[in-house]
């Protein structure tokens, strides 16, 4: 009985172990045939690029800073709004800023995959959130956040 049990435990370990090499596989044969992946490193660069770019004060430097970041379709769902270009997105900046001035966006972590990021992130003491970023092409396409009045 001992030997089955051992036997059984070490084909339910390396069974296991195999599942997740075959789900690696098929995910990278679905990411090759639909789309370049964009590298970790451009997708940081971008969510940090974006946070900055909502702390710029002045309309016109963010809305031209916000075309380099953002793709000629980009996209943005929030807990308040929504938004089909990157210029009426601007246009809700401005009023976050009128609203809390002398507040800043700050990340509190960013985590990556395939053409995607998770960030949270707070504005001073007034909100936290949780946005998610889709990449392509190096650009961000769409954002969705959820956003947290603190109490």
């Amino acid at each position: 009985m001992k030997k089955i049990k051992t036997l059984l435990g070490t084909v339910l370990i390396l069974g296991s172990l195999t599942i997740p090499t075959v789900h690696l596989k098929a995910q990278t044969q679905i990411q090759t045939k639909n789309a370049a992946v964009t590298p970790v490193s451009v997708m940081d660069k971008a969510v940090y690029k974006h946070f900055e770019v909502l702390n710029i004060s002045s309309s016109e430097r963010r809305l031209s800073e916000m075309g380099k970041i953002y793709s000629s379709d980009f996209h943005i769902v929030d807990t308040f709004f929504e938004h089909f270009t990157y210029k009426d997105f601007n246009n809700t900046v401005n009023e976050i800023h009128k609203k809390f001035p002398g507040q800043n966006f700050t990340l509190t972590e960013v985590k990556t995959l395939n053409n995607v990021a998770r960030v949270t992130w707070k504005l001073g003491d007034a909100l936290n959130g949780e946005n998610i970023f889709l990449f392509k092409e190096g650009k961000i396409t769409d954002i969705i956040a959820f956003v947290s009045v603190k109490k």
